[in-house]
């Protein structure tokens, strides 16, 4: 009984001690945001996806340039002394993370490629999937989901074949970093991928520079993969190889990570990445044409203007521009380009929201209502 006792206090300090170093040495509560980790200066962020997404086939379209952040990264040569500018585009949705990522190289050689890791608290660790350890007086630790690596490399399943991108997917399996799903051909008898491979990446060689294109599900029910919720805070590492010279890229925090090593095991020394927080909402069933008449006001409740998209089940997307604390609303069938429709309707928002459908036959003078509320 009385070491229970003691392991309670013991872990009640811990977390009293946590909250005040969080408090003075992180920077305060806002500080704490970023993760555990206590970032430098530089931080990469993301912005939100626009209603009719990118096509992910590496030609880098100008829906990246419209829509996506973008900034100049500076990569270090591993064992090197060289650097090399890149250009690197991220957004998300609700869903999905999207990274562009763009390099000088003129030569298109077999196993070029890039790996993207995340580490999904941002808190300068990787645990495994089946982890039990870190911080015992915490319980999102056990159990808890995997850090998260995706490879990109232009190759081929078997010898031979014809050159083409070829994912592979990794999560961290307590020593070392493992395979969770591939496109290459797996060897009988050999380790078998433990999850799914649930992302999508295109790459392309325009004669000058690889051009990189990937869609990463923020929660893909796989517990190999990441866990997160837009607008949280990942740890992020890049490294790029360039097979033709056998020469090795990577861009890591560049307040401390940038030390022209091999930092893939080393979350503390990789930058930090703000996901844009997304609220959404799902209207399961309208009904307008037909017979029938349906109605849907959508109010921006946040404090600076939004933009709200409607995604149509059969396929159709469109936005609008909403200001502060100011609503729009219209009949179904207008949203949905002057056609009928019937059938859900997800709505998302980098502004919190609420929305109202207001739904009839036109033969009844009764009118349903249903609200909903923008969630992140």
């Amino acid at each position: 009984m009385k070491r229970k006792i003691f392991v309670g206090v013991f872990c009640a300090i811990v977390l009293l001690l946590a909250f005040v170093w969080q408090l003075t040495a992180s920077g305060g509560i806002l500080g704490s945001q970023l993760g555990e980790k206590n970032k430098g200066s530089h931080t990469l962020w993301s912005y939100m996806a626009p209603a009719v997404i990118v096509a992910i086939d590496g030609t880098l379209g100008p829906g990246w340039d419209a829509h996506a952040y973008k900034t100049t990264i500076t990569m270090r040569e591993i064992g090197g002394a060289g650097t090399m500018d890149a250009t690197i585009w991220i957004m998300n949705d609700a869903q999905y993370l999207y990274i562009a990522l763009s390099y000088p190289d003129s030569t298109a050689s077999r196993n070029d490629g890039i790996r993207i890791y995340l580490d999904e608290e941002n808190d300068g660790n990787l645990r495994d999937p089946y982890s039990t350890s870190g911080d015992s007086c915490d319980a999102e630790y056990r159990d808890a989901w995997s850090e998260d690596y995706k490879r990109v490399t232009w190759g081929t399943a078997i010898l031979p074949g014809v050159l083409r991108t070829m994912r592979s997917d990794y999560y961290w399996g307590g020593s070392d970093w493992m395979l969770d799903g591939t496109d290459y051909f797996v060897i009988v008898g050999s380790t078998p991928p433990t999850g799914t491979l649930d992302f999508d990446a295109a790459m392309q060689n325009d004669g000058s520079v690889w051009n990189y294109e990937l869609r990463i599900p923020l929660n893909s029910q796989d517990r190999y993969d990441l866990n997160v919720n837009s607008g949280d805070v990942l740890g992020i590492y890049i490294m790029a190889y360039w097979s033709n010279t056998d020469r090795l890229w990577a861009y890591g925090d560049p307040d401390g990570g940038q030390t022209g090593n091999d930092e893939s095991e080393n979350p503390w020394n990789w930058d930090t990445l703000m996901t844009k927080k997304v609220f959404s909402a799902s209207i399961s069933h309208a009904h307008d044409g037909g017979g029938w008449v349906a109605y849907v006001g959508v109010q921006n409740t946040g404090t600076k203007p939004s933009k709200v998209v409607f995604k149509f089940s059969d396929g159709y997307v469109t936005d609008r521009t909403v200001a502060a604390g100011a609503e729009i609303g219209d009949f179904v069938s207008n949203f949905h380009g002057g056609t009928p429709f019937v059938g859900a309707i997800h709505v998302y928002s980098d502004q919190p929201f609420t929305a109202l459908m207001n739904q009839r036959n036109a033969g009844s003078t009764v009118m349903g209502q249903t609200t909903y509320v923008g969630e992140n």
